[in-house]
């Protein structure tokens, strides 16, 4: 079993009830549904019961997780009314309706913030809510345990199993001579006492004393609350980290499957860079040849564009003699022009002669030419 009691209550109470058979329980002064908790592990086994908190916030805890259970948000005295109870910071135990006891933690550095609460009576809660048999009463009250046993009828409702804080809080200190009479009276039996409860059975139930009388140990098989705990944030964290393994796993599988795909891919293009490298190199050769026959055709060029120019030089001298020869034509007569047409023809037979024919007319004309110049 999973123990949830502070001093392992739950644990020898567990020894007199068979598993399997619900019972019913009250707790004055429940506190919290699991922490330090004596109900815990038979509510969870199927039992149900009535759990008394006056505190604000263990009582909400208690309605959230306690389902089954009646939750009371009031205290317990001796009568019904109104008491200031004396409440610490939401996750104390501390909390009391004796002032004494909150006197005493104030001067230890204890705050606490006073409020008016509504009280009842453990003979008021049974009549309102017990049908049967209560298989066990818990008291932890914080000093108000006489008042709480006062407010009970043992008569017409006897829990079979009773067990008190009996020490003044957080001290050693034995406190059930205020209150171990009430229990006596109402024909209760002391069994034992483990160091911070006190067991009592009724008289009707004395098969229930031998059990109770050894002190919660190996032989009960139980693991606290605080190592089941640990175990399940441990096997949490375990079954988290299969978890993450079994991702990291896929992960890698993933990862290799596009690392191989990269090395395809890798090696596709290796091969397409190797190619289109060597085309690189085949079109540098190309261009490299393509400029020497530019840089010849260039040379060409120039070398025609020099001719060019001298032509068009060699043109313009041509131009300007035939201007020359057109003057001097435009001078000449027609008897001169058939003069020189028989010229040209002597010219081809007898060369010497015409040339001198030639020369006499070229005087004869520059002669006729001063002659017609006004003179000036």
């Amino acid at each position: 079993m999973i123990s949830y009691a502070q001093n392992r209550e739950d644990v020898v109470l567990d020894r007199l009830f068979p598993r399997g058979v619900p019972g019913f329980y009250i707790d004055a002064g429940a506190y919290d549904p699991t922490y330090n908790s004596v109900t815990r592990h038979f509510y969870d086994l199927g039992w149900r019961g009535i759990n008394v908190e006056p505190a604000k916030a263990p009582f909400e805890r208690l309605a959230a997780m306690r389902e089954r259970d009646v939750n009371l948000n009031s205290g317990l005295s001796d009568e019904e009314g109104s008491l200031t109870f004396f409440e610490c910071p939401p996750e104390s135990g501390w909390s009391t309706f004796d002032a004494e006891q909150a006197k005493s933690h104030t001067e230890a550095g204890i705050a606490f913030v006073e409020r008016t609460v509504p009280v009842t009576t453990l003979a008021r809660i049974c009549e309102d809510h017990v049908e049967g048999t209560i298989d066990f009463l818990t008291v932890d009250v914080e000093g108000h345990e006489a008042k709480v046993l006062q407010g009970a009828d043992w008569k017409r409702w006897r829990p079979r199993v009773v067990l008190v804080e009996a020490t003044e809080p957080g001290t050693k200190i034995p406190s059930h001579d205020a209150w171990e009479s009430i229990l006596l009276d109402a024909d209760y039996q002391f069994v034992t006492f483990d160091g911070l409860n006190r067991y009592y059975v009724r008289a009707e139930d004395s098969d229930l004393i031998e059990p109770l009388r050894a002190p919660a140990n190996v032989l009960d098989d139980y693991i606290p609350y605080e190592f089941a705990k640990q175990m399940e944030e441990s096997r949490g964290r375990a079954e988290t980290a299969l978890h993450d393994l079994a991702a990291t796993r896929a992960l890698n599988h993933a990862l290799r499957t596009e690392s191989a795909a990269f090395n395809t891919q890798l090696a596709f293009l290796q091969a397409e860079y190797a190619r289109l490298d060597d085309r690189y190199r085949n079109l540098e050769s190309a261009f490299l040849a393509g400029k020497a026959q530019y840089e010849a055709v260039r040379s060409l060029i120039n070398e025609v564009r020099g001719r060019y120019e001298q032509l068009r030089n060699e043109m313009a001298a041509l131009q300007v003699q035939a201007g020359e020869a057109r003057e001097m034509l435009e001078g000449v007569a027609p008897a001169g022009l058939a003069v020189a047409r028989r010229l040209t023809r002597l010219s081809e037979r007898f060369p010497q002669t015409a040339s001198m024919a030639k020369k006499s007319a070229r005087r004869a004309l520059d002669l006729r030419r001063r002659v017609r110049r006004p003179e000036g």
